[in-house]
């Protein structure tokens, strides 16, 4: 009896040490190890369940990978194509905080992106508008508003203010889109 329970045990040491070796090279990003299906009845049941699991898991990964490749994909083009607009557009969140701007509005008010990003717009948006309100108070989502402001050229811009909000998955207000439309020659 001890004697067969003794093969038991080493029997069962053995698979158990397979899988832990199978498990540690999984972590490690070796997504395509597989367990030898061998041993026992109960060693050819725990092989087949991980080599399930590590298939299912892999499956997952390429398919992670994929969508993020798609996403990183449509936003660097939405990037290519807001840069590309001769228009001045900015973003900012739901605290005021700016999160971008395009190129237009860095040489319009002659200043670098990475200096906007991370600060309140709140100095940018204090132009006044038709109405005598400052910009930064114009009120609602999709507000069209005539505006007087300073450029860095230090000359006074007449411009068309457009403000929208944009929301986040969950379609909860995140933060607003501007864009300002020069109208000074008019």
């Amino acid at each position: 009896i001890f004697f067969l329970l003794g093969l038991i045990l080493r029997s069962n040491s053995k698979t158990l040490a397979r899988l832990a070796l199978a498990t540690d090279s999984f972590k490690k990003g070796e997504h395509s190890v597989r367990m030898v299906v061998t041993g026992n009845v109960e060693a050819q049941a725990l092989a087949t369940t991980f080599n399930n699991m590590a298939d299912e898991v892999q499956t997952l990964l390429v398919s992670l990978r994929h969508s993020q490749r798609v996403q990183s994909e449509q936003l660097h083009f939405t990037w290519q194509l807001l840069t590309a607009l001769p228009i001045p557009i900015f973003f900012k969140d739901s605290e005021g905080v700016c999160q971008g701007v395009n190129s237009a509005w860095e040489q319009m008010f002659d200043i670098r992106a990475a200096d906007m990003v991370g600060r309140p717009m709140q100095a940018f948006l204090n132009a006044t508008s038709q109405s005598g309100q400052p910009l930064s108070k114009v009120a609602a989502d999709k507000q069209v508003q005539e505006i007087n402001m300073p450029t860095a050229a230090g000359k006074m811009l007449d411009a068309i203010y457009y403000r929208a909000t944009f929301t986040n998955v969950e379609g909860m207000p995140a933060g607003c889109i501007g864009a300002l439309v020069d109208i000074s020659e008019r």
